[in-house]
């Protein structure tokens, strides 16, 4: 089991990062007077890129941000967390169950393929064991197998 302070230290830089491109792509969107759908699908882009860097936590942290930018930026009232619009909630809820299931799968696809790659490396070193035993143990060596067992007698 991990501690907490790996985790941590794996949440970090992807939290900063991606909290930084939150804010570039905000100011883009802010500056060319992006549609709200269009800021969500936007931010959903950024936050399942950088939930392939790793942690969930980070990645919901990422979500979270930024819902509350697309409110408070995106959503009229302007500057203001409260969305008025209802045709604006479902895209925030949308864009809340999109992420989160992008970025748990995303994580479910890290752990199988790292699982994979512990399952080649133990069947790796079952096959150089093999190769490394000496032919007497093969199939076909002119000895027979209770030779190799210490008994002198044929049954």
């Amino acid at each position: 089991m991990r501690s907490p302070i790996s985790s941590l230290e794996r949440s970090a830089p992807q939290l900063t990062f991606g909290s930084i491109a939150l804010a570039v792509v905000t100011l883009a969107c802010l500056y060319l007077h992006a549609h709200f759908a269009a800021t969500a699908f936007a931010y959903l882009l950024v936050v399942l890129l950088f939930s392939l860097m790793g942690s969930f936590i980070a990645s919901s942290a990422l979500c979270i941000i930024a819902i509350a930018a697309l409110a408070y930026y995106f959503a009229p009232p302007a500057f203001s967390l409260r969305i008025d619009d209802p045709q604006d909630l479902p895209v925030v809820v949308a864009f809340f169950i999109a992420s989160i299931v992008g970025a748990h799968l995303i994580g479910k696809l890290r752990q199988e393929r790292e699982a994979a790659r512990v399952v080649a490396a133990k069947l790796q070193r079952s096959a150089a064991d093999l190769e490394d035993r000496p032919s007497r143990f093969r199939p076909g060596s002119r000895r027979s197998w209770n030779d190799h067992r210490g008994s002198r007698h044929a049954w």
